[in-house]
């Protein structure tokens, strides 16, 4: 019997990267692997790990690696599977990792490990790119996104000095966007790309729909809150809904905004709506409400970047803008909501993909095969 930590640096209440690590959590569980839930900082975990209140401190943080070694060592912890997003936590993990000598496996969320600025500032230009962190082009990535010369020439090389002996070390990083894969296994990293499980058990199909528009997600700029104010107004006939957190001034009166919602009334808006907006400006790495809305077999209508358009073309389950046209965005919904047809069809494409790739249990399964593969089960 294998001891797993799962140590997520933002708990395990949350979207996205939180609830997926509750189902690889449960389907450990299930295959009889002994799982222990630990956190930086956040929610529902076993343990936390302290942590020092001084942002100096992090930089070298006593309290926190004496806090996991003492996990690993109570727990006889055999295994860990990570998921950090900030390099003052991944320097004192590693460092851990390397006294204790114990495996462990990166699951990765954000582009922050390729690109200092963490993909954020995303123009029609900007792709990602293969360069090593410490080189002009980043420094003048992150003078565009901070406007300081400081922290350019701070944060670029400390990032990619942490970051390269992370990710160099691990025994596998599993990653949800091929072409993110891709651009680690070019830098000389062990990565394979492994789409989120997502349990879609107890979520019913319901293709088709009222003729509405969905949005679920944080309301930033980054986000897309633009994009479905422009669509609104310009489909005034249309209901729009739109959950989620942040500050959001809907500028369309046939926009409803239900502001944060739970689990079980996300569920039931969407599916009453026909098509799922996903409008995103940034690159994301995997969405996980494209996850939600193929469990839904409800089409996806996305910019053509990142990983919501890597995801949307794999699974043929929602049409593509060009980016960041907004009149090209608009005719996509348009066209999705005038062909009950084809909206139909994409959107059962979707449900087909999320239960060939995202199972639960084939995840485990698959991870439990990759470790028997390094002699650990």
């Amino acid at each position: 019997i294998m001891n797993i930590l799962l140590l997520n640096e933002w708990g395990f209440r949350g979207v996205g990267t939180e609830l997926y690590t509750q189902v690889v959590y449960r389907e450990l569980l299930r295959f009889g692997i002994n799982v222990v839930k630990a956190s930086i900082r956040g929610f529902d975990y076993d343990v936390k790990l302290e942590s020092s209140g001084s942002a100096l401190k992090k930089f070298y943080d006593f309290k926190l690696m004496r806090s996991l070694r003492d996990i690993i060592t109570k727990f006889g912890i055999d295994l860990v599977y990570v998921n950090l997003l900030h390099a003052p936590s991944a320097f004192n993990f590693h460092r851990v990792m390397t006294q204790q000598r114990v495996p462990y496996i990166i699951a990765v969320h954000l582009w922050e490990y390729v690109c200092p600025t963490s993909y954020r500032v995303m123009l029609p230009e900007v792709k990602p790119c293969n360069l090593r962190s410490v080189s002009w082009h980043r420094l003048r990535c992150v003078y565009h996104d901070t406007k300081s010369l400081v922290q350019p020439l701070l944060r670029v090389p400390y990032n990619w000095y942490v970051f390269n002996k992370y990710l160099k070390d691990a025994l596998v990083i599993l990653v949800p966007n091929e072409e993110y894969a891709g651009i680690l296994r070019g830098r000389g990293y062990n990565a394979i790309y492994k789409p989120l499980p997502y349990d879609y058990s107890s979520i019913k199909p319901t293709p088709g729909g009222d003729g509405s528009v969905c949005f679920v997600g944080r309301l930033s700029w980054y986000k897309g809150i633009d994009v479905i104010n422009y669509v609104a107004r310009h489909m005034p006939d249309t209901t729009f809904h739109v959950m989620g957190g942040g500050t959001y001034k809907p500028e369309s009166p046939n926009i409803n905004y239900h502001g944060a919602v739970s689990d079980e009334e996300k569920f039931r808006i969407l599916s009453t709506c026909s098509v799922v907006m996903v409008p995103s400006i940034w690159a994301e790495v995997s969405p996980y409400v494209a996850y939600e809305a193929f469990a839904l077999a409800k089409p996806v209508v996305a910019f053509d970047h990142g990983g919501q358009g890597e995801i949307v073309r794999k699974a043929k389950a929602g049409l593509l803008a060009r980016p960041y046209n907004y009149n090209d965005f608009l005719d996509k919904v348009r066209q999705l909501l005038s062909d009950e047809g084809l909206a139909r069809e994409l959107g059962l494409n979707g449900r087909r993909w999320l239960e060939e790739n995202a199972s639960p249990t084939k995840y485990v399964a698959d991870l439990l095969d990759l470790l028997r593969s390094y002699g650990l089960t």
